[in-house]
């Protein structure tokens, strides 16, 4: 737990370089919680502090330790979701559990990853350093956002993983792949197509959240398409790319221009956010 910052307790002045506390005002403007991964020097070497946790809505605010100055490295992450959404401005190797401890660069050793941190700089007030960093749905890609918004969580509080589905078109022929997944603003499935896939080709066609843990594919082509137990049927355009709601159920008929197609169900598994299906022929 952090211990509270009492700022008549802090020394007067130091001379520069000197170690002082690092007081940190971490925020998070989202509706789910994150939690936080701080790299920030101190003295000879650096060291990182994780995993700090803030509510969705709040701040969290206290010393961390001791710190000479300079900059800091701030990594945030809520299920999915990461701050910073990309590279990064640095890299650093971050363990998956609490961590406090002397910083390592990559090459990471066995039990960390690489991962991308923002480069913060720290101020330098009477008896002490501050980093303040605040993040926000706002900050993260166009499609994480929309989900982020959404504030569905996981059972501990944390954003709801996003599922991914990748299929792989290991037939002699090129293919189409349409896919029926949750809708993230209404309580049916959304339809969508056409992916194209060449022969030997992967290609993710499907990425969001799915309360339902299934999404449903259909292969278009010269190879024959085998549907599976749980099957669905939906609606897919004969003339080319579309984008439709449908009911969970399926469709029973279908508009002019458009065919009923039989889609097959890839299950996630509880914990799983990554799927792949091969199609064959």
């Amino acid at each position: 737990m952090l211990s509270l910052f009492i700022a008549s307790a802090l020394s007067t002045a130091q001379p520069a370089g000197a170690m002082q506390p690092l007081v940190v005002n971490l925020c998070n403007e989202t509706p789910t919680r994150v939690a936080y991964s701080v790299v920030y020097p101190s003295g000879p070497t650096s060291r990182r502090r994780g995993w700090l946790t803030v509510e969705p809505g709040q701040c969290l605010s206290g010393a961390i330790g001791n710190t000479t100055g300079g900059e800091a490295l701030v990594h945030t992450m809520s299920g999915e979701y990461r701050w910073p959404s990309g590279e990064g401005d640095a890299q650093s190797c971050l363990p998956g559990n609490a961590h406090d401890s002397a910083a390592v660069a990559p090459p990471c050793p066995d039990g960390t990853r690489a991962t991308g941190f923002e480069t913060t700089s720290l101020a330098a007030l009477r008896g002490r350093y501050e980093l303040n960093h605040t993040v926000s749905c706002d900050q993260l890609g166009r499609g994480d956002r929309n989900w982020c918004e959404t504030g569905r969580t996981d059972g501990l509080g944390f954003a709801e993983a996003i599922r991914s589905l990748e299929v792989c078109n290991f037939s002699l022929e090129a293919v189409v792949v349409a896919t029926a997944g949750e809708d993230a603003s209404t309580p049916r499935y959304r339809v969508q197509g056409w992916t194209p896939l060449e022969a030997g080709q992967c290609a993710d066609v499907w990425r969001g959240l799915t309360r339902q843990n299934v999404v449903y594919v259909h292969g278009a082509g010269s190879m024959p398409f085998e549907a599976t137990a749980n099957a669905r049927e939906f609606c897919v355009s004969q003339q080319g790319d579309f984008d439709r709601v449908a009911s969970v159920d399926g469709d029973a008929s279908c508009s002019d221009g458009e065919r009923l197609a039989t889609f097959r169900a890839v299950e996630f598994g509880r914990n799983v956010s990554r799927m792949s299906l091969d199609l064959d022929g």
